[in-house]
């Protein structure tokens, strides 16, 4: 009998675990449920992107994958990355280096890295680092985008 018992227990605490690692990838700070709940997805964009039509596609896109509206303010990077880094966007689309400076305080997310030297400005969003849940879905948009 204390056999059957340890391998119950063993087979509960195992569907504990499974079930706990359903809830992955997280958002720590709710990015994800931010933007279903308020209906809007605050995306800053780049002044320098502005004119570029793939920029607003991909905000677009992003946006219509989740089915909400998109608020988009426009600026430079450097404030519109400030902004993201304390909580005012959702993310930042611009042209942006995959080895930039910013690259150690938010995750740049677009075309394949494998395709595009890391020097080299190209389109990309940033969005928060440690918001996974959010991080997956914005890239999966951006790379069916590009």
């Amino acid at each position: 009998m204390p056999i059957l018992r340890v391998a119950h227990i063993g087979l509960v605490l195992g569907c504990v675990l499974l079930l706990a690692a359903c809830t992955f990838p997280r958002d720590p700070r709710g990015t994800t449920q931010a933007v279903i709940n308020r209906g809007t997805v605050i995306t800053g964009l780049v002044a320098s992107a502005e004119g570029l039509s793939d920029a607003r596609e991909l905000a677009d896109d992003v946006a219509k994958d989740i089915g909400v509206e998109l608020e988009v303010t426009s600026g430079t990077a450097e404030d519109l990355l400030r902004g993201l880094e304390r909580g005012r966007f959702d993310m930042v689309i611009g042209e942006f280096a995959a080895n930039s400076p910013w690259s150690e305080r938010v995750v740049f997310v677009g075309p394949d890295p494998n395709n595009v030297t890391s020097d080299f400005p190209t389109l990309r969003a940033a969005v928060r680092k440690g918001e996974n849940r959010w991080l997956a879905r914005v890239e999966a948009v951006a790379r069916e985008h590009s």
